[in-house]
C-alpha cells in the first residue's frame, strides 16, 4: 500500500525576542484616560511582544493581560518604570494585521480585564459580565440579569458596518 505525501509544512514565523512595545503602553494609558477609568491611573503597565499566532478563545487570542507576580517584578525592575502591576502580552504577528479599529477594540478589551486593587490591597482581574452561547440564548432568551442588560445596550447600538459614513 502505498503512503500518502505529506503536505508541504507551513512555514513558521520568526522567532522574536520579548521587548517592550512603548506605543502599546501609551495606546492603553490613553484609553484608561479616555474612558476615565479610575482606579487604573496610578497602575503601571508593561506591554510585552510576544511570538505565535492568534489561537484558541477569542478573548486573549492576539492580546492577553496578567498580573505581575512578585518574581517577574524583580525580573523586570527597570528604575524609570518602577513596579509594574500587570503585563499585557501581544502576539505581534496578528497584531500588525489588525487595522486602528481592531487594535483599539482588543486592547480596550484587555483594559476591561484590569480590576486594579481591591479591599484587602491585592490586583484583581475582572471575568467577562456576560459568557453564553448564542443557541442556549436563542433556546432559553435573556434568562439571566447579566444576559437582559446586555441585550438592551446592543439593541442601543448600530450593528458593526452598517454606520453612515
Amino acid at each position: 500500500m502505498a503512503r500518502r505525501a505529506r503536505a508541504p509544512k507551513k512555514p513558521k514565523d520568526p522567532k522574536i525576542e520579548p521587548e517592550r512595545l512603548p506605543l502599546v503602553e501609551k495606546a492603553i494609558h490613553e484609553l484608561i484616560a479616555e474612558y476615565q477609568i479610575g482606579n487604573l491611573e496610578r497602575i503601571t503597565i508593561v506591554a510585552r511582544s510576544k511570538a505565535g499566532k492568534a489561537s484558541g478563545p477569542p478573548c486573549g487570542r492576539i492580546v492577553k493581560v496578567s498580573i505581575v507576580s512578585k518574581a517577574v517584578n524583580a525580573l523586570l525592575k527597570d528604575e524609570e518604570i518602577g513596579a509594574v502591576q500587570y503585563a499585557v502580552d501581544v502576539k505581534v504577528h496578528a497584531w500588525d494585521k489588525l487595522d486602528a479599529d481592531e487594535k483599539k477594540r482588543e486592547l480596550l478589551h484587555a483594559v476591561c480585564h484590569m480590576g486594579g486593587y481591591d479591599d484587602h490591597d491585592r490586583l484583581f482581574l475582572v471575568q467577562h459580565e456576560i459568557e453564553e452561547f448564542q443557541r442556549v440564548v436563542d433556546v432559553f432568551g435573556a434568562y439571566a440579569p447579566s444576559i437582559t442588560k446586555f441585550a438592551k445596550a446592543a439593541k442601543q447600538l448600530p450593528l458593526a458596518g452598517t454606520e453612515k459614513k
